[in-house]
């Protein structure tokens, strides 16, 4: 896999509006762990998944909406 799109598997760096950055990887349900590995039914996970280096994405969560900023999408282990 390559590109700039999140896609199953990819690992992404994306920043929210305070400028905390967070480091995943977008996996299955069954891998994810909720910190550096996410899973692709999350709400941040579906948020993510399609988008491109540069786009910017709201999740909704319980304690409100969230915007990140996607900086780097890589495949890379």
């Amino acid at each position: 896999l390559s590109g700039d799109r999140v896609v199953f598997g990819a690992k992404v760096v994306a920043e929210d509006d305070d400028g905390n950055r967070m480091q995943c990887r977008i996996l299955s349900d069954i891998e994810a762990d909720g910190r550096s590995v996410i899973s692709c039914t999350s709400p941040v996970g579906r948020a993510l998944i399609g988008r491109c280096v540069g786009d910017t994405c709201v999740v909704r969560l319980p304690s409100g909406e969230k915007e990140y900023e996607i900086l780097s999408v890589t495949f890379k282990e």
